[in-house]
This record gives structure tokens, sequence and C-alpha cells, in this order.
């Protein structure tokens, strides 16, 4: 019979402190594991919630003159950014970082991700692009993608286009009472304006960080 004698280095007391963080650690990895779904339905929830009241969202139903879904010239604009957020839902995730012990400390907790930094994850849906025929100018017959997320999201509120300007025309425009007119440029409006890491949807999600831990919360002591 092999004998392995083992010499523990560890006094008693650093022993039990680390027992009881064993348990601990344990505890909490088992805890947090059972209450990921509930915490992910909410925060999906909680997140959409919080799109849907952004100014930019009502701008694309139709709020505001010019509203974002005039200025887009998007007639179905609500279907669009729907589309999206549905998407963003689905790849909405919470991700558990098991908790070990590292010297004194007990370290995990969770992380959670909604939006890609390059968002990827949107800009190839259909509903993120919209295709026109350009009836005017020296372009006029040639297809012009109105990558109006884009736009939105990343693009700031620089000049995008910059042979037309957006002009009150009483039920002319694809969206509404605007059009697109030669000359001039255009870009986002700078209220609603966003890059990445600055758009509506970070700025949304901001002001949650209470509600989510109170979510948290609940969904840990169930």
């Amino acid at each position: 019979m092999l004998q392995v004698d083992i010499k523990l280095k560890e006094s008693k007391r650093a022993l039990t402190t680390r027992f009881k963080k064993e348990v601990i650690v344990k505890y909490l990895n088992r805890t947090f594991k059972k209450a990921a779904p509930g915490i992910e339905k909410q925060f999906k929830t909680l997140t959409e919630g919080a799109i849907r009241e952004s100014p930019e969202y009502k701008s694309l139903l139709g709020g505001g003159s010019p509203s974002l879904k005039e200025h887009f010239g998007l007639a179905d604009a609500e279907q669009r950014i729907n589309a999206v957020i549905k998407e963003w839902s689905n790849n909405t995730f919470i991700k558990i970082e098991p908790f070990s012990i590292l010297g004194n400390i007990v370290k995990g907790g969770l992380k959670l991700g909604i939006v890609r930094e390059d968002l990827s994850e949107v800009l190839g849906l259909s509903a993120s692009t919209l295709s026109i025929i350009i009836k005017t100018g020296e372009q006029r017959g040639q297809s012009f993608d109105i990558e109006w997320l884009k736009w939105l999201m990343s693009e700031g509120d620089k000049q995008i286009v910059t042979s037309h300007h957006i002009s009150f025309a009483s039920g002319r425009g694809r969206a509404g009472d605007f059009i697109m007119r030669q000359k001039g440029t255009w870009g986002v409006p700078p209220e609603f304006a966003g890059s990445k890491g600055n758009n509506f949807v970070t700025r949304s999600v901001l002001g949650l960080e209470s509600k989510f831990a109170k979510i948290v919360k609940i969904e840990l002591t169930k």
C-alpha cells in the first residue's frame, strides 16, 4: 500500500475561514445558476420597456415634427424598429461568472449583454435598411440604401447625405409631410444622434442599475 503524508501549512483559523468561504462559493454558484433564467427573463422585459420609452423610439413611431420616421422616410417604421428590438431581445443574455476564492476574496457574479458593439446582430436584418430609387438629380433612377439604423446608432450627427436636404411638403413624403430635395446636406438630428457605445439603446439602459439590482435580489431569494 502506498502511503502519502500531507502536511497542512495553514493554521487552524485559516483553514476554518477557507472552509467557510468554500461553503459560501458552492452556495452562491448553486443559487445564481438556479436564479439565472428568471433574471434573464425579467432583464429582457426591463430593457425592452426602457427602449420603447426612449425619445428615439417614439420619434420613429411618428412623434414630433419632423419625426425620425419622416427623416428616414420609413412608412413602416414601427414594424422595422420592433423587428430590431425583437432581435436584441433574442440575443440578450446573462452569463454567470462562477464564484471562486482568490486570496481573501470571493470573486464572481453576472455579466449582462444586449447590444454588440459592432451592431452586427441587427445591421444584417432587412428591417435595418430601406432600398429606394432616386427620383431626381444626376443619380435619378439609381438605387440608394437608407441604412437608418446604422446612421441612428453609430454615425453621430455628421452629414451623411451631401446632395439633398429634408423639406416640408404636405402629404408628399413616404412617411409624412417631409421629402428630400436637391442641394444641401442631411444628417441625423443631433438630439437623436448616436455612436457606438453611446446611442439610444445604451442611453435607455444606463439608468436601470437599481431596478436590475432589485430583480437580482428578488430572484436570488426565491
